[in-house]
């Protein structure tokens, strides 16, 4: 027999690491710049004739922050439903890393 905490318990490690509350964030992509041969229909992609000209794969380190000299409405007077701090927020580049292939 199992308990719930026993089973919820990996839920609780990896949720804090995937809500979209977090303030910071690690992007990966993998960005591939494609090469059609003229002539080609130009929404179509084929194997046998077209080609990936380059590859670039990375991650980026991204923080979502609040600016501290910036004035913000006073939710606690004039709180309405609509009033959200989404539109407040700001984001800066903290680390950028290419992988090797």
């Amino acid at each position: 027999m199992t308990s719930d905490k026993l089973r919820e318990l990996p839920y609780n490690n990896i949720y804090p690491r995937l809500t979209t509350k977090s303030n910071t964030y690690t992007v990966h992509y993998r960005v591939q710049m494609l090469k059609k041969l003229p002539g080609g229909t130009q929404t179509i992609w084929d194997e046998s004739k077209d080609k990936v000209a380059s590859e670039f794969r990375g991650s980026t380190l991204i923080e979502r922050f609040l600016d501290p000299n910036a004035t913000y409405p006073d939710y606690a007077t004039a709180f309405s439903t609509s009033a959200s701090l989404e539109t407040l927020y700001r984001f800066r580049v903290l680390q950028r890393s290419q992988f090797t292939p």
